[in-house]
């Protein structure tokens, strides 16, 4: 599992659940679905190191994440993340 924090400067999209694990690399162009089904597409992509607080996983030090900048709406049928 890769670990993910997904991030949107989309007003609508402010409190949607997203994921925060993904089984496979996501690349720019995939389409993210929040948990109530909203779709938004990946713009960015940055790797990240989290402080231990902060993190998703239980790392002592602090841990690797994925920071996913989710911009565009989906329209169409493309591929999933």
């Amino acid at each position: 599992m890769i670990k993910i924090r997904c991030r949107t400067n989309l007003d609508l999209y402010q409190k949607e659940q997203w994921p925060v694990g993904i089984c496979c690399r996501p690349m720019v162009g995939d389409i993210v679905e929040s948990r109530s089904g909203k779709r938004l597409q990946i713009c960015s992509i940055t790797h990240k190191w989290v402080a231990a607080a902060l993190a998703i996983l239980d790392c002592s030090t602090g841990c690797p994440i994925l920071e996913i900048e989710l911009n565009k709406r989906s329209t169409g049928v493309e591929s999933h993340v």
